[in-house]
């Protein structure tokens, strides 16, 4: 009878520490899986950003370097010369 309560006994403790473990280690595993990928997703905008701030330093020495580059920008936003007439048509 003695066997079979020490056996329950270590039943109950082996069971009560696997919830123990279970209600303690999936919420933080699944924190941490949630962290990783909120990392990830931070580092590709890290990427893009970079990406998009190098283009910026090669326009900025475009527009401080070549004349013609500047020129041509401006026209792309519709900007003109003074006294200058620009005609522009609908695209159908």
């Amino acid at each position: 009878m003695k066997k079979i309560v020490k056996i329950g006994g270590v039943i109950l403790t082996v069971g009560v520490i696997g919830v123990l473990c279970v209600g303690v280690f999936v919420p933080r595993y699944q924190a941490l899986a949630e962290l990783e990928k909120q990392r990830n997703q931070l580092r590709d905008a890290k990427m893009l950003m970079e990406t998009d701030i190098a283009e910026f330093k090669d326009m900025q020495v475009m527009f401080e370097t070549d004349p013609t580059f500047v020129v041509l920008t401006a026209r792309k936003e519709n900007y003109m010369h003074p006294r200058e007439i620009v005609f522009i048509f609908p695209k159908d």
